[in-house]
């Protein structure tokens, strides 16, 4: 038994790191500004981004938390298709129907008034609350 735990458990750890140079590979890192939680409350410094970008809005929004990792927060109002996609329930049909109802309605006033978009209730709602801002 404890001969094909190893063989077992090197396989599973070289499946997971193509996994992960697979999904990296595709991230952008001009719309992600991350600030590590410290225990001293010191933050990292803020990247250095082109003059081009930097008048762009950011649909992220770093938050510093007790936790040791960092969470990035998507600004509903200001989100691209893709990065509203990266929402847990959140796809391509959904996520054109958020920029939509921002497009008609104006800017989110709240984080609840995302449940008035059609195909994102309570459920949803619930699993991404804690991912998204309207500020």
């Amino acid at each position: 038994m404890k001969k094909a735990f190893f063989p077992l458990l090197t396989i599973v750890f070289i499946i997971t790191c193509a996994a992960l140079v697979y999904f990296a590979r595709d991230s952008s890192p001009t719309y992600v500004q991350v600030i590590s939680a410290t225990t001293d409350n010191s933050t990292a410094e803020e990247p250095n981004i082109p003059d081009s970008e930097s008048a762009a809005p950011q649909a992220y929004e770093p938050v510093e938390t007790d936790r040791p990792s960092s969470i990035l927060l998507v600004n509903i109002n200001t989100a691209s298709l893709e990065e509203l996609m990266s929402l847990p329930g959140i796809g391509e049909v959904i996520g054109q129907r958020i920029i939509d109802y921002r497009e008609d309605s104006g800017t989110f006033a709240s984080k609840e008034e995302l449940m008035e978009v059609s195909g994102i209730g309570e459920r949803v709602f619930e699993n991404i609350k804690d991912s998204i801002t309207v500020d």
